[in-house]
């Protein structure tokens, strides 16, 4: 429980400890940027502690400020460190490499985000607890939404990537890995009548959607239409269900 940290040489047979982590009772993540720097994120303070000499010394980063554990830690294409935290399921990031951490957000009755995994359907993952709830970013980790449920998992502890392209869950409490089938998938087809940009007409439009599970909602929303001529009519709603 004192925080050590670990390398071998050998492939396992002999293990060296490196230098001390001060402070540190449980190294959870670890990191190497692009740079050569290794990072770790410990607990129970929330430290990232940093080291450019392969593990001989290490110093803490910057504060992240009300975080207590670091179970996560990703750097995106651009440079920037992103780290998971507890107890409030806290998101932060770093442009400096950790001189100073900017809290993004705390994601919805997430008391942990324990993994942070890029895909490559250019989504980034997070991977969160007590819910179970695997939360998904499309602008690089500043907005989240959660994915469909991951029935009678209690929290999810790590996401992969396989070589088949798709997204697996480590979960518990069941033990259970789970395999996301992709994104639901929706085709439309259109049909005006007259087939000219006179007001008023009568429109009618087909919607099919497959791939859906119990969590998704379908909801009506706005309809843009675009005249031959390229005019745009905005938040045509009158007249549809859905």
């Amino acid at each position: 429980p004192a925080g050590d940290l670990f390398w071998t040489v050998d492939g396992g047979a002999t293990w060296t400890p490196s230098g001390d982590l001060a402070g540190a009772e449980s190294v959870q993540a670890l990191l190497e940027a692009a740079d050569g720097t290794v990072f770790a994120g410990t607990s129970p303070s929330g430290d990232v502690f940093a080291s450019t000499d392969g593990g001989l010394t290490w110093a803490a980063t910057g504060e992240l400020a009300g975080a207590e554990q670091v179970y996560a830690l990703f750097q995106d294409d651009a440079g920037a460190l992103w780290a998971g935290t507890g107890p409030d399921g806290c998101l932060y990031t770093s442009a400096d490499l950790g001189l100073t951490w900017d809290l993004v957000t705390c994601l919805e009755d997430a008391e942990f985000i324990a993994d942070l995994h890029p895909h490559n359907d250019g989504l980034l993952y997070a991977a969160t607890g007590p819910l179970a709830d695997v939360f998904r970013s499309a602008d690089g980790g500043w907005n989240w939404v959660p994915s469909s449920d991951l029935v009678n998992a209690t929290h999810v502890n790590a996401l992969l990537t396989g070589s088949d392209g798709q997204l697996y869950a480590g979960t518990g409490f069941n033990g259970n890995v789970y395999r996301s089938s992709g994104p639901p998938t929706i085709s439309c087809s259109l049909a005006c009548t007259p087939g000219s940009a006179t007001l008023p007409f009568s429109l009618h439009i087909e919607v099919t959607m497959s791939n859906l599970t119990a969590s998704h909602r379908v909801m009506a929303g706005r309809i843009d239409l675009v005249t031959a001529g390229g005019n745009v009519i905005n938040s045509w709603r009158r007249g549809y269900t859905m």
